[in-house]
């Protein structure tokens, strides 16, 4: 007898079909329009099914943004990894990029992660988001290390560098025709060029 696929996901990986089911439906519809019923139906499980894990909404929400900043950690690790043959720039600009595309590849993700979450329901979230970058933050040490960019404490370094790519992606994840505006075709060589700027300020 064929199993319903309502009852496909009840075992297992219940939990992670949940989350991308709610990834998905953020990126069409947003935060204001989820709900676990929604999910569930999204999912093909029962109305009761994603209770088994996630209390209510708002930590249904915290899974997911804890999810997009695994998956980011993983996406900057991978990149900044490959890429350590390159030259410091240019191993610097390939992880800076793959932030902007992991946003704009990830819609749904990014918008649970930058939202505010109680710290004390959710103490290590805060704790995972500033681990997802840290691949960046390694890369700017190692520029100061060999004197591409200047010496002290690299957290402002830091704090600039996510601000502005988090500050772009957020405008292009929202379908702000940014790069045209800016003179450029493309989202990569816009995002080169902003770089460009940000590190003739830091050497």
């Amino acid at each position: 007898m064929a199993v319903s696929s309502r009852k496909k996901y009840h075992h297992g990986n219940l939990k992670d079909k949940l989350v991308d089911a709610s990834a998905e439906a953020i990126a069409a519809s947003g935060i204001e329009s989820l709900s676990l019923r929604k999910v569930a139906d999204d999912a093909g499980v029962s109305h009761n099914a994603p209770y088994m894990h996630f209390k209510d909404k708002e930590s249904l929400l915290a899974a997911v943004a804890e999810t997009g900043f695994l998956k980011l950690t993983k996406a900057l690790t991978r990149v900044v990894s490959d890429n350590r043959q390159l030259e410091w720039r240019a191993r610097f600009h390939s992880g800076c990029f793959c932030y902007v595309q992991f946003a704009l590849a990830n819609k749904g993700y990014i918008y649970a992660m930058f939202r505010r979450y109680d710290p004390d329901r959710f103490p290590e979230l805060l704790e995972t988001s500033i681990a997802s970058i840290q691949s960046l933050v390694n890369v700017l040490q190692e520029g100061q290390q060999n004197g591409h960019v200047k010496r002290g404490d690299v957290q402002p370094m830091v704090g600039a560098t996510w601000t502005l790519l988090h500050g772009l992606s957020m405008l292009l994840v929202n379908g702000e025709d940014i790069p045209s505006v800016l003179g450029h075709t493309e989202v990569e060589p816009l995002v080169e060029s902003l770089l460009e700027q940000l590190l003739s300020g830091l050497e």
